[in-house]
């Protein structure tokens, strides 16, 4: 294993570098898109614990 084998040591090698530009890209995205889905996870996350917290504060609905 050299040290392009890793992601971001080849992100720093090859950003700037004109030849290496479509393997830089292909790493952002990668990078973005594994940030996006984990940020995506943790939103929906959080935001159905706050909807079920405040239903749980709500009165008991006589009217079912």
């Amino acid at each position: 294993m050299t040290i392009l084998d890793i992601p971001w040591a080849r992100l720093n090698l090859c950003c700037g570098i004109l030849p290496c530009l479509p393997d830089c890209l292909s790493i952002w995205l990668f990078y973005l898109d594994f940030l996006y889905l984990v940020l995506f996870r943790v939103r929906v996350l959080v935001s159905d614990n706050i909807s079920l917290f405040f239903l749980q504060m709500l009165p008991p609905s006589r009217f079912v």
